[in-house]
């Protein structure tokens, strides 16, 4: 049994620290001297013999097997967010639902508009908006700024077209 009171060095023959443990906090560094957390690696990690990385329990891990795999199984389902210092940004269900700015996806895609952003928009490499679904719900093609439920802006071509209307009121409206 050896007893080390004070903190723990190994150096290289440079002085460079290659593993550091901090007597006080019982942090380890490893390729630093003064370790931020319970564990503080500055360099690449290579993990061998097991192909998971666990947080907390058995149940929340990093898998590299055919691919990267992030699973969190909480009791509840697995799934995968990113998020950032203001919440959830992005949810990934166990059915493989997609939420954006939602933490209920009920589609494969559910995007879900903020404030007075827009909620979806699919733009050309010069900013340009092809289709764009606003805040109130209004879907803009070849328009940024739809002003009607549905309002497209340029020439269209169709070999087939079924379009129904419904006027909202009697005077003025026409189809043709």
């Amino acid at each position: 049994t050896t007893t080390i009171t004070g903190d723990l060095t190994v150096q290289d023959y440079n002085g460079s620290s290659h593993l550091y443990v901090d007597n006080d906090t019982g942090y380890v560094g490893i390729g630093t001297g003064s370790p931020g957390a319970a564990l503080d690696v500055n360099g690449d990690i290579l993990v061998e013999g097991s192909d998971k990385i666990y947080f907390r329990d058995t149940r929340t891990y990093i898998q590299e097997s055919n691919g990267f795999n992030f699973v969190s199984d909480t009791g509840g389902g697995r799934i995968f967010t990113f998020s950032t210092s203001q919440g959830e940004k992005v949810r990934i269900t166990e059915t493989g639902n997609v939420g954006i700015a939602t933490t209920t996806p009920w589609a494969q895609l559910s995007v879900e508009g903020q404030g007075t952003n827009p909620g979806f928009v699919v733009s050309d490499t010069a900013n340009n908006t092809d289709f764009i679904v606003d805040a109130s719900g209004n879907v803009g093609i070849g328009t940024g700024s739809p002003g009607t439920h549905l309002h497209v802006k340029g020439a269209y071509t169709a070999s087939y077209m079924t379009m129904a209307l419904q006027a909202t009121s009697g005077a003025g409206t026409s189809a043709n």
